[in-house]
């Protein structure tokens, strides 16, 4: 099985606006969610796949750095999971989704990238 990731950043670092706006465009709903590591995130509920909202700057004791450095320029971060079932061609439900996203104007598509292994347990949310 094929996990395939999509990638959007927004500039602005308010979470719960881009969480509302997601929401509007395609229906998932969101639930807010805290960590120790992450702080304040997103997580969509009911999706086929996981969505989340994140920020991409992170603080530790030894200061601020980017989660994903890759995306320098922006504060926030929607990412996608989804676990293509075997057999399938194409990733449609992520197709349809990035459609959709394209109403969300503060919101910019970033890359798409693909594994055949889970991402190490330190990555997970």
């Amino acid at each position: 099985m094929r996990r395939i990731y999509d990638y959007y950043g927004a500039r602005e670092a308010d979470r719960k606006h881009i969480s509302d706006l997601v929401s509007e465009a395609t229906g998932i709903t969101f639930e807010s969610r805290e960590s120790y590591y992450i702080g304040q995130y997103f997580r969509g509920v009911g999706s086929p796949g996981r969505v989340e909202i994140l920020p991409n700057e992170l603080e530790d004791e030894e200061g601020k750095f980017l989660r994903w450095s890759e995306f320098a320029d922006y504060k926030t971060i929607l990412t996608v999971e989804w676990a293509m079932p075997a057999g399938t061609e194409s990733p449609s439900y992520l197709d349809n989704l990035r459609e959709k996203l394209r109403s969300v104007g503060e919101l910019v598509f970033l890359k798409r990238s693909q594994s055949s292994r889970r991402p190490p347990a330190d990555l997970a949310v």
